[in-house]
């Protein structure tokens, strides 16, 4: 769980503290009536009731990380169930979205930046204080690993197809490009 970003609410993983909640919620979806087991969070708005949201990962993730993490804009949160990524308001548990359905790695935090990266299978997701800032296309082939943050470069390492082998490259946070990503497609998809 990070909470670098936290706005006017609280959340913790677990159990609901006072028993039966009586504003549930089940993800993907926010159905009122019951869904796939998950991650189980519990959100306290600073204005509005609080609520219980069960995340269910959408499949099996060797990779796959579980947890929290407060996003730039303050108002929202993003929750991992075994690698695949819900963008949640606080405030409102039926303003939802679903950015990554698997593989996601734990986040990286670019607090320097207000960014926070999801890294996939493939691509980077990046989210700032206007939602989703950039989503790189693929930068390899698979096996994409963050390695360390410098600043504002990422240094990661993924598969090269083509040379048969883990490589190292790097990815500029402030632009969502990579001068030496192996794929060949390195492009970015520019959001805001």
């Amino acid at each position: 769980m990070d909470r670098t970003f936290i706005g006017s609410y609280e959340f913790e993983v677990g159990e609901w503290p006072g028993g039966r909640c009586d504003r549930m919620f089940w993800y993907p979806g926010a159905a009122t009536t019951g869904g796939r087991d998950g991650l189980v969070l519990s959100i306290s708005p600073a204005e509005g009731r609080a609520w219980l949201g069960v995340f269910a990962p959408q499949g099996s993730s060797a990779r796959g990380a579980s947890g929290a993490v407060a996003l730039p804009d303050q108002r929202t949160l993003a929750v991992l169930s075994n690698g695949t990524v819900y963008r949640v308001a606080a405030d409102d548990p039926v303003q939802w979205e679903e950015p990554s359905v698997g593989g996601v790695t734990d986040p990286v935090i670019a607090e320097d930046l207000d960014l926070v990266l999801f890294v996939e299978y493939t691509t980077v997701l990046a989210y700032g204080c206007g939602g989703l800032a950039w989503h790189t296309e693929p930068l390899v082939w698979d096996d994409l690993q963050a390695l360390r943050l410098e600043g504002d470069v990422l240094h990661l390492e993924g598969f090269d197809a083509p040379l048969n082998e883990i490589v190292p490259f790097s990815l500029d946070l402030r632009t969502g490009r990579s001068p030496d990503a192996p794929y060949p497609g390195r492009r970015v998809r520019r959001v805001n």
